[in-house]
């Protein structure tokens, strides 16, 4: 194959691409590359191993979510952040296929995947908090139901933007309709 150069957002790209189709465990060089129309040893030009790749553009991924997640108006009200919230999510939903790889990646591969991993266990539980935060604050202004564990709305919010993964073309569109049907669901009547 010709050999041609490539910058780190298009090797990213392709790896996402890939990690949707494959999944991670087979994930492997020859995919992409195959996909780039590059030969393995240019991939391997900009990474050293299939983990070092996945991490790095996990942590890409999660820092542009990031970017975005701090324009949410941490002062306005708890409702108001939870659909803001659940919009960011349904429009990363790598950050669920973050998540869910983290754990089969084999962290001492290198001290660069470790560092990444650790670096994206710290941004999960950073969401997680996010969310959790907001839905106490909530409860404490009585918007939402205090009778309900805040965790349990966390993981029923959380594991409910996975449904875009699969059956949404518009994800920015069920995210407000989902964040409707939970809230109205937890929300207090008025």
């Amino acid at each position: 194959m010709a050999k041609r150069s490539l910058n780190n957002e298009e090797i990213y790209e392709a790896a996402e691409a890939v990690l949707l189709q494959e999944g991670y465990k087979a994930f492997h060089f020859k995919l992409l590359a195959d996909r780039l129309q590059v030969g393995r040893s240019t991939i391997y030009e900009y990474f050293t191993n299939k983990e070092e790749l996945v991490t790095s553009y996990m942590v890409h991924k999660m820092s542009r979510f990031y970017e975005e997640i701090k324009s949410i108006n941490v002062h306005g009200h708890a409702s108001e952040r939870l659909e803001e919230i659940i919009r960011l999510l349904m429009k990363f939903t790598q950050i669920h296929l973050i998540i869910e790889t983290t754990p089969h990646v084999n962290a001492n591969i290198s001290e660069k995947v470790k560092k990444n991993l650790m670096m994206l266990w710290r941004a999960r539980n950073d969401i997680f908090q996010l969310i959790e935060t907001a839905i106490v604050e909530g409860q404490e202004a009585g918007e939402i139901k205090q009778e309900l564990s805040a965790t349990m709305i966390t993981d029923l919010i959380f594991n409910a933007v996975r449904l875009n993964q699969r059956y949404y073309d518009h994800p920015l569109e069920v995210g407000t309709l989902l964040y409707h049907v939970i809230f109205n669901g937890i929300g207090t009547e008025k």
